[in-house]
């Protein structure tokens, strides 16, 4: 079965709400597709090797600390990126969601660099927002987790 992981990383809880409601829209729309796609919530410190050796997609959620990946977000790469690389998951499509206060380029540019480690290359450019979410946020998050969601179903990722 096709899957999408949603990794997260929030201290604030705004990219929280943001995966949430990423995470609801998905699992919805799973539910009344012909092809259901298998969806998953991991906070980043949370998700496994495992997890995300068997994705078909992943989503990536995270703020953006003092120009760079925050912490939690590190960690998870830094726990899976190696063993990704020796086993040889490789070519794993991903998107990335920045909530930000600044411009979130930095971040953006990090995990497309280590993701390029693993030769996987993003399915869009990344959704940057700014400040705490509303509703333009959560439509602008909704309609990219559908469109995903629909071609993870359609087996283009």
């Amino acid at each position: 079965m096709p899957s999408l992981l949603i990794i997260f990383h929030s201290q604030s809880g705004r990219n929280q709400s943001l995966a949430l409601r990423c995470y609801e829209k998905a699992k919805q729309q799973a539910q009344v597709s012909d092809n259901p796609v298998s969806v998953t919530l991991r906070r980043a410190f949370d998700c496994e090797f495992d997890e995300f050796a068997a994705a078909s997609f992943v989503l990536f959620i995270t703020p953006e600390n003092f120009a760079s990946i925050p912490g939690g977000m590190k960690d998870f790469f830094d726990r899976t990126f190696y063993p990704a690389e020796r086993l040889g998951v490789q070519a794993k499509s991903y998107c990335c969601i920045i909530d930000c206060g600044n411009d979130g380029s930095q971040t953006a540019l990090q995990i497309e660099k280590i993701m390029k480690g693993l030769h996987s290359t993003p399915a869009q450019p990344p959704l940057v927002l700014y400040g705490e979410p509303d509703e333009d946020s959560f439509q602008a998050v909704e309609e990219l987790t559908e469109a995903l969601v629909c071609a993870i179903e359609m087996g283009i990722y």
